[in-house]
């Protein structure tokens, strides 16, 4: 289920992260970091908790993902 770039984050002090998918309850969420690295993070939300997947470098299908959301 594409989420259609919803932002998790845009603070002025943080990093903007979208949200790409959402499958079986986890999230991808895709972003550049402070360094300029384009990161995919796989998340689930219990509660009010979030639990971490997996965080690493964003695949090229996953740039393209991110950029097309982004405009």
């Amino acid at each position: 289920m594409l989420v259609g770039g919803d932002v998790i984050t845009n603070l002025p002090d943080r990093p903007r992260v979208t949200a790409v998918a959402v499958r079986g309850g986890r999230i991808l969420a895709i972003g550049l970091s402070k360094e300029g690295r384009l990161l995919a993070v796989v998340h689930v939300q219990r509660g009010e908790r979030d639990r971490l997947i997996s965080a690493r470098l964003a695949t090229q299908t996953e740039a393209k993902l991110y950029t097309k959301t982004e405009g």
